[in-house]
């Protein structure tokens, strides 16, 4: 999970790009820089053809460009692709690869039958969210009022009620500066306190604010 948060940290630009024609499809920026995916779709193709012509074989899967690395995974039709400032860790090629899969399944149907509209596919966003878990970089909030302390342990409620101090002076928090006040409150190692804060974050008890 750490690497996963210091991915997302890093994470600048996500696209789907049509194969065939080059069109962006959809695409999430986490960043102030503005992408030309236009001049990326032909950088990408240029090299596959490359590689295609001096007898390589498989697809593309990695570019370094300057500051950015940039990941990519072939579709039937489209091309996904991710950039970001840092070295990616294992979770994000795997992201890539499911979001790619879940999204050609999702519109099977505007992919096969392709005539340029594209606005469909906005509702992608929702996809991004459940395959690279993009909240947890997120500000975030407490949804706790105290209610039913029974469903948690002692540990968790602690944690509950410091975030809850820390979203009163704050409004919210990020999950890493979360962590370091409750490493320093509760001696607590960690990888044990991000592990805690996740589990209460998939069960809804710290939801970001976006």
């Amino acid at each position: 999970m750490k690497s996963q948060i210091g991915d997302l940290s890093n994470l600048s630009h996500i696209l789907v790009i049509y194969k065939q024609s080059g069109i962006e499809l959809f695409s999430q920026t986490f960043a102030y820089e503005r992408l030309d995916s236009t001049l990326l779709s032909g950088l990408l193709e240029a090299m596959n053809i490359m590689g295609q012509k001096i007898g390589a074989k498989g697809k593309l899967r990695r570019l370094e460009y300057e500051q950015y690395r940039i990941l990519i995974h072939e579709g039937r039709y489209t091309r996904g692709i991710v950039m970001l400032k840092a070295e990616p860790s294992a979770f994000l090629e795997d992201a890539l690869t499911v979001f790619v899969k879940r999204f050609e399944n999702q519109f099977a149907g505007s992919l096969m039958d392709f005539r340029g509209e594209v606005s469909k596919f906005q509702a992608a966003v929702e996809l991004v969210d459940e395959c690279f878990c993009v909240a947890l970089i997120y500000p975030m909030t407490v949804m706790w009022d105290g209610q039913n302390p029974e469903e948690l342990t002692d540990l968790e409620r602690k944690i509950l009620e410091i975030a809850k101090q820390v979203c009163a002076e704050k409004g919210t928090f990020l999950i890493p500066d979360l962590i370091e006040i409750l490493r320093e409150k509760l001696r607590k190692s960690p990888d044990t306190l991000l592990s805690i804060v996740y589990d209460l974050h998939k069960r809804q008890y710290l939801l970001s604010r976006i």
